[in-house]
């Protein structure tokens, strides 16, 4: 799916009313904000969604990344880089990155959140 699909019709968008973990990143009010809210079970991503406020590519980046982690392991999560997402996506240069950063410190924070919840 290309950039302008993520953004138009974004996708998994809303509070994930069992989400056991929930990050977030940004500043409410000010710019970008994202929350993202995950259903992970056996550290695996089964469904994710999400909340913003921010520009096109915020918002593309947060709707192409709550379908990239259904599915993955929170270790590799927790790996992920913004020049990894940007590969993934296959989106040029450095445009984006503020956005990238912006989902990457969302997810890694609702996998704390999650972990917290496990007392791991």
């Amino acid at each position: 799916m290309e950039f302008m699909d993520h953004f138009t019709n974004p996708k998994n968008i809303g509070v994930l009313a069992n989400a056991n973990g929930i990050g977030e990143s940004g500043s409410p009010g000010v710019g970008n904000y994202l929350q993202f809210f995950l259903y992970i079970e056996d550290d695996v991503v089964k469904q994710a969604s999400y909340l913003i406020q921010g520009r096109p590519q915020a918002i593309a980046a947060a709707s192409y990344a709550s379908l990239f982690v259904i599915g993955r392991n929170t270790q590799e999560l927790m790996q992920l880089s913004t020049c990894d997402l940007r590969k993934i996506f296959q989106w040029p240069g450095s445009f984006y990155e503020p956005c990238l950063k912006l989902v990457i410190e969302s997810i890694k924070n609702a996998i704390i959140d999650y972990w917290r919840r496990l007392n791991v």
